[in-house]
C-alpha cells in the first residue's frame, strides 16, 4: 500500500461538539480528503445540502446573491460555484460586502442563475464528522459529540510521480490518501498497472 494518510489520535476538545487535533497535521496549504471510520467524509459546509443562487457576477471575481446578507462574514472561506453546467470551482473568498463575495485564483466567468455553497470555515460545522482544515494553523477540527476515532487525512500531495522513464510495471500494490494527484506520468511510455486499486 502507498499511502498518503496520516491518522490523527489526539484531540483537544474546543467545547459545543468541536474537536480540534492537538497537532499540525502537514506542511500542506489545502485539505481535500478525510477518511472517517473507512468513509471518505465531506467538509462542513453552509448551506448543508443544494446550492444558494447568484444573481450577478463582476467579471471572474465576485458573485452576488440575495441570500447573503453579509452577517456571518464568510472572508477566508472557500466558495464552490458552478459557473456552468458541468464545472464546479473552489477559491479562497477575500472579502464580504453583504450579499458580495470576492474571491481570487478563478479561471471561469460565473454564470448568473447558477449556485454556489461554502465551505472550509468553522462556522460550517454542525453535523457529525463534518471537518474544517485551518491552513495557518494546519490543523483539523471536526464535528462530533465525542471524541473523534479512526481519522485518516491526507498529507501527501503526490504518491507517485514516473518521470521520462519506460517499461515500468506497478503490480498488487494499492494507492490511497493522495491530496492531489494519485499517479501523475510525465514523458514516460509503456507505464502498466494491474491487480492494484
Amino acid at each position: 500500500i502507498i499511502t498518503g494518510f496520516t491518522s490523527i489520535n489526539a484531540w483537544t476538545n474546543l467545547g459545543t461538539n468541536i474537536w480540534e487535533s492537538t497537532n499540525a497535521l502537514s506542511p500542506l496549504p489545502t485539505c481535500n480528503m478525510v477518511v472517517i471510520n473507512g468513509v471518505n467524509t465531506p467538509m462542513g459546509r453552509y448551506p448543508n445540502t443544494g446550492y444558494l443562487p447568484y444573481q450577478s457576477h463582476n467579471g471572474s471575481t465576485s458573485i452576488t446573491s440575495n441570500n447573503l446578507t453579509g452577517t456571518p462574514n464568510w472572508t477566508g472561506a472557500e466558495v464552490v460555484m458552478r459557473p456552468t453546467r458541468w464545472m464546479l470551482q473552489r477559491v479562497v473568498i477575500i472579502s464580504q460586502a453583504g450579499g458580495t463575495l470576492a474571491y481570487s485564483g478563478s479561471t471561469e466567468k460565473p454564470t448568473d442563475g447558477f449556485g454556489f455553497f461554502v465551505q472550509n470555515d468553522n462556522r460550517t460545522l454542525d453535523a457529525t464528522n463534518e471537518w474544517y482544515y485551518n491552513p495557518a494553523s494546519k490543523k483539523i477540527r471536526i464535528y462530533n459529540e465525542s471524541t473523534p476515532t479512526n481519522v485518516e487525512v491526507a498529507t501527501i500531495d503526490e504518491l507517485v510521480l514516473v518521470n521520462g522513464l519506460s517499461y515500468i510495471t506497478f503490480d498488487h500494490i494499492d494507492f490511497e490518501g493522495a491530496n492531489s494527484y494519485l499517479f501523475e506520468n510525465r514523458n514516460s511510455k509503456n507505464i502498466t498497472l494491474k491487480n492494484s486499486s
